[in-house]
């Protein structure tokens, strides 16, 4: 049986090929905004080996990603995550900065991956923190 991986991104347009390619190695969940994910992890967390986490993700009341609220929504849902659930974080994101790099690094985040990068080296980081 494949471990389960809940893959937030709320870009639909970054999700097929990298879906398709982790589809080889797990069984992805996919939702689209931090509330869907904790929705997720209420109902599921059991299942869930590891959570691929997108930083900028559209919130409610803000629609870009491009907002300081967008940018904070990933960090906070990799905060309340780690207060309640012993699942590892791997952050896969196409803006990586020192500041919240380190923030993501104080609130338990096991890896900092930048998007565009190769599939491969994202798979042998999230392999690394799943325990089967």
């Amino acid at each position: 049986m494949k471990p389960r991986v809940l893959y937030v991104e709320d870009q639909q347009w970054d999700m097929g090929g990298v879906i398709r390619n982790l589809e080889m190695d797990f069984e992805v969940m996919t939702v689209r905004s931090a509330e869907e994910a904790l929705q997720a992890l209420e109902k599921d967390s059991d299942s869930i080996a590891l959570i691929l986490l997108d930083i900028r993700l559209i919130t409610p009341t803000n629609r870009t990603v491009y907002s300081a609220q967008g940018r904070r929504a990933g960090v906070e849902l990799a905060r309340t995550v780690r207060q309640k659930y012993d699942i590892p974080i791997v952050c896969y994101t196409a803006n990586l900065h020192p500041d919240i790099n380190q923030e993501l690094i104080d609130i338990g985040v096991v890896e900092l991956v930048e998007k565009g990068g190769s599939i491969r080296d994202l798979k042998a980081r999230m392999w690394k923190h799943i325990h089967v």
